[in-house]
């Protein structure tokens, strides 16, 4: 009943929250609302996009039914879906795609850290 120290590990927690790979909230690859893989990041797919593209220097992202355009790419999905009878429009499932897809954007693209478990070796200070 003791608690005892089995190890410990550092984390530069200032590192990961100034990389420009958004390390703070990894990105899943399905944007789901409710559930047990509900969303769980502060900002919404379209938000991160919009602030991404802002802090890289140019305008967008551009929308458009079935798409989204960043920096003169094209990225097409599905923007309208069917929920209790009722179209509903929206852009965050294809702006999900656009952040998991960064990467491919000319000139500018980048990795942007996936959601994933982190696992890191303990380490004690008497061993």
């Amino acid at each position: 009943g003791k608690d005892d120290v089995i190890g410990e590990t550092k984390i530069d927690l200032e590192n990961r929250f100034y990389s420009k790979h958004r390390a703070t909230c990894g990105l899943p690859y399905r944007y789901e609302i409710e559930g047990s893989n509900a969303w769980r990041d502060s900002m919404k797919p379209t938000e991160i996009l919009k602030r991404i593209c802002r802090e890289n220097g140019f305008q967008g992202p551009f929308y458009k039914t079935d798409e989204i355009e960043v920096h003169g790419k094209i990225f097409h999905g599905k923007t309208t879906f069917l929920e209790d009878e009722e179209l509903v429009v929206s852009h965050e499932h294809l702006a999900l795609k656009v952040l998991n897809q960064w990467s491919t954007i000319p000139g500018i693209g980048y990795k942007l850290v996936p959601e994933h478990i982190e696992s890191r070796p303990l380490f004690h200070n008497d061993r």
